[in-house]
């Protein structure tokens, strides 16, 4: 780490962290069901009342159901891993799976390349008392961890 940055030891490249949120894409780029704006509202909304959820009821109720419930994690389940396992979950938007799969696993990866996401999820997972959540903006074609990091 050089000041608020990480430097990569292989290659010299220096990625900014975001928001305590770890930022290794090289271009700010925005996937979302909503407009960008939309997400910078449910987060200052989120963070500033406290209450994640009621914050999403408003902001967004079309898409709650796409990441409060736990059910739609049911397939971790059938994986062969642990409670000392360490899970990636590329994509990760909301936390729709993330959240859930935190319950029974050592440390979840969260990794996309929206930051206002990612941003959404670290407040979620704060307010739900969640502390195995490690949200990561990259690209999946290009992640920041060694050979063999997830089981």
């Amino acid at each position: 780490m050089i000041g608020n940055d990480l430097s990569c030891s292989s290659c010299n490249s220096l990625y900014s962290i975001k928001n305590g949120i770890p930022d290794f894409r090289k271009k700010n780029d925005y996937w979302c069901n909503v407009s960008r704006e939309k997400m910078i509202e449910l987060n200052r909304l989120a963070e500033e009342t406290g209450d994640w959820k009621t914050a999403a009821e408003e902001i967004i109720p079309q898409y709650i159901n796409h990441f409060e419930s736990f059910f739609r994690a049911d397939a971790q389940f059938l994986w062969p891993t642990s409670s000392d396992s360490r899970i990636l979950d590329a994509g990760c938007m909301w936390g729709g799976l993330t959240v859930p799969v935190a319950q029974f696993h050592r440390e979840v990866y969260a990794i996309d390349k929206t930051i206002e996401t990612l941003e959404f999820l670290k407040i979620r997972s704060r307010q739900m008392g969640v502390d195995n959540i490690f949200p990561v903006a990259s690209p999946i074609k290009s992640l920041p961890f060694s050979d063999n990091f997830f089981d």
